[in-house]
């Protein structure tokens, strides 16, 4: 289990999960020119999606050691081999696009949700009971916090199938990324990308193909949203025939994962003059638009975050009542903006790893858990099962008064350190 800590420990090494991925993906433009090759080779269009999935898993194989999981994935040579890889993103479009028509299904949310269980492989996402535990295949990277945005395109630019769930590790930090790591590389890759990217646009800068594969995996992979487009790049992306090359690559690594998709359906039941996802997704381009997440309240928090009392009526009970009347006495002062640059969102980041509530939802409620500690008060967070710990005197006298606790949660929710310290 990743634990989010920040008392001042030796450091304390936890075992670690790594997967080299050795699939190789066809170009869009080489899936469209061999895509009515694949379709004859393999007859029945329905039957489709599912020999791609046979064939891709049949290249894996698995080593493992007391240490260590490997998962490599074999180089696939023969032309239609390479053939599967890319198609197998095209299949999953047109099998959702069916399934969702069949079956009448047009929230948004539910189609994402849907397709997210189609495309993503490996490891699941998030941990969804905190007496589980996750193992699977993984596409490994690791990021700098002091560059997160320049070594996640070295790392990214890197993957081969983008399709296997991601694991982050930040350079020196101990903690297994069961969600929470790659929740908040997610948040400051985003933040960096906009600054550097998108504010404006570098449009000489080659960077744009891989940029699109960060946010497609954030998309998928229950991260931050991509607001970061301003609304002219938004039309110029999604409904121009034509657009500048670094929007064009934008496009390209959108599509990796199927977000863009502007592909020739196998389906004859769809439009094919717009993007898939764009057309049957509207939702979908919002979540890029800045400013159209829900804004996070003191109410929202405070509901996001559960708190586990104790039984009614015990002298417990009574304790943590006073210190969760001060946590939410905190909360406000933090909305009021008289707590310097600590926001809301911090709060939910210290505790999920990510600053907004994911478009699917968290797997695992967050919650607030009280425990007794007389030496520390100072907040400590699980981010792989989105708890809070609060900690709280045997006494309720022995309560530090709320200027000592508010400076001990600035200093908690300022922290960006993954492990023990």
């Amino acid at each position: 289990m990743k634990r989010r800590l920040i008392v001042h420990v030796p450091p304390i090494l936890m075992e670690q999960t790594f997967t080299t991925d050795d699939i190789q993906v066809l170009s869009y433009e080489e899936n469209i020119q061999n895509k009515t090759s694949a379709l004859s080779d393999f007859g029945d269009q329905d039957e489709l999606p599912q020999l791609l999935e046979t064939q891709i898993h049949q290249q894996a194989r698995t080593e493992d050691n007391v240490f260590q999981h490997v998962s490599d994935v074999g180089p696939l040579n023969s032309s239609s081999e390479l053939q599967l890889a890319s198609s197998s993103v095209y299949g999953i479009v047109d099998e959702t696009a069916d399934y969702c028509l069949e079956h009448g299904i047009s929230d948004p949310i539910e189609i994402l949700r849907y397709y997210q269980q189609k495309i993503v492989l490996g490891r699941k996402l998030d941990i969804e009971d905190d007496s589980e535990v996750i193992e699977g295949e993984t596409n490994f990277i690791l990021i700098d916090r002091n560059r997160v945005l320049e070594s996640a395109l070295e790392e990214i630019s890197g993957i081969t199938n983008l399709r296997t769930c991601l694991e982050v590790q930040f350079y020196g930090e101990t903690s297994v990324d069961l969600g929470g790591p790659r929740k908040e590389f997610f948040v400051l890759a985003l933040r960096d990308m906009k600054e550097k990217y998108f504010n404006p646009v570098r449009e000489w800068s080659v960077e744009y193909e891989t940029l699109g594969k960060i946010m497609a995996l954030s998309i998928l992979q229950n991260g931050k949203m991509p607001r970061v487009l301003r609304p002219e790049l938004i039309q110029e992306i999604f409904q121009k025939e034509e657009c500048r090359p670094c929007m064009k690559d934008l496009r390209k690594g959108l599509d990796a994962l199927g977000v863009y998709s502007k592909h020739r359906p196998i389906s004859t039941k769809l439009d094919t003059k717009h993007p898939w996802l764009a057309l049957k997704l509207p939702g979908l381009i919002n979540v890029f638009t800045p400013g159209s997440s829900t804004p996070l309240t003191v109410k929202k928090l405070s509901h996001l975050l559960h708190p586990n009392f104790s039984e009614e009526g015990s002298n417990r009970r009574k304790i943590e009542s006073v210190v969760y009347s001060n946590f939410v006495k905190y909360m406000r002062e933090v909305a009021s903006g008289r707590r310097g640059n600590i926001t809301l969102q911090s709060i939910l980041q210290f505790v999920t790893g990510s600053d907004e509530e994911p478009i699917l939802g968290f797997a695992l409620d967050p919650s607030i858990t009280f425990v007794i500690n007389n030496n520390s008060f100072l907040p400590t967070a699980n981010t792989c099962i989105n708890k809070l710990n609060l900690y709280i005197a045997e006494k309720s006298e022995d309560i530090p008064s709320n200027d000592i606790l508010f400076a001990l949660y600035d200093y908690a929710f300022t922290n960006s350190y993954f492990g023990l310290k």
